[in-house]
């Protein structure tokens, strides 16, 4: 199985247990949740180029595509929009300031290294 070549995913291919394949699943959906937290962030704060904003809409899409096909997901594609939901009224707790810029900003490296897996 191919994985996405996120430095947070450290999981050796050598080793595909049930309980890798957990941890795979929850990296998926914790860079999900940070996708969308940055992705609500630039809604309400417009920090991102249109070019930078579609990476990030292309990355989530792609993420929520592997989440969704995870063999140990059992809720399948209905996470994608609570975990969107969640993120957004996260979005809501924090000011437009450098700090979140500079966290909306990083997401963008993270987008590239995840559509680069799709290339």
């Amino acid at each position: 199985m191919k994985y996405l070549a996120v430095p947070l995913l450290l999981i050796s291919l050598a080793t595909q247990s049930q309980e890798s394949e957990a941890e795979v699943l929850d990296k998926y959906v914790e860079i999900q949740q940070h996708s969308f937290l940055a992705a609500h962030l630039d809604d309400k704060c417009k920090f991102l180029s249109s070019s930078d904003r579609l990476l990030l809409d292309q990355a989530i899409k792609a993420l929520g595509d592997e989440i969704t096909l995870h063999p140990l997901n059992k809720v399948k594609s209905l996470g994608n929009p609570f975990l969107s939901a969640t993120m957004k009224e996260r979005a809501e707790l924090y000011h437009c300031d450098e700090g979140v810029e500079t966290y909306v900003q990083s997401k963008i490296d993270v987008a590239k290294i995840i559509l680069k897996h799709y290339q």
